[in-house]
């Protein structure tokens, strides 16, 4: 499975697949442009501890009321609430042309 094998790479941590539940995934858009597709996962338990990569900042944690949205894509602040409060969704982002200001997202249940 591509989310264990990155969560080695990129994480440094051990996930079965057992332990993964998939709450989303989103497609994200510039203008009307298709850029990539975002599969989520919580993980409910691993091995080893997460670390920095060439292509994850060392992870930090957060608790559910102080999630730091002013730090992330402008989109998150919009699909990540739904997630956490036991959604499962396929969404679409879709940001204005230059990626700075999102035009409208869009949801469905996953």
């Amino acid at each position: 499975m591509a989310a264990v094998r990155e969560l080695a790479e990129e994480g440094g941590v051990t996930v079965a697949p057992a332990n993964l539940e998939k709450v989303a995934i989103i497609d994200f858009f510039d203008g009307e442009n298709p850029l990539f597709k975002c599969h989520v996962f919580f993980v409910t338990a691993w091995q080893g501890d997460l670390v920095e990569s060439d292509e994850m900042a060392l992870p930090e944690w957060f608790a559910l009321t102080s999630i730091p949205y002013d730090r992330m894509w402008k989109a998150d602040r919009q699909w990540l609430p739904l997630i956490f409060s036991g959604k499962k969704i396929y969404g679409k982002a879709y940001y204005q042309p230059g990626m700075n200001e999102v035009d409208h997202f869009e949801y469905m249940p996953l």
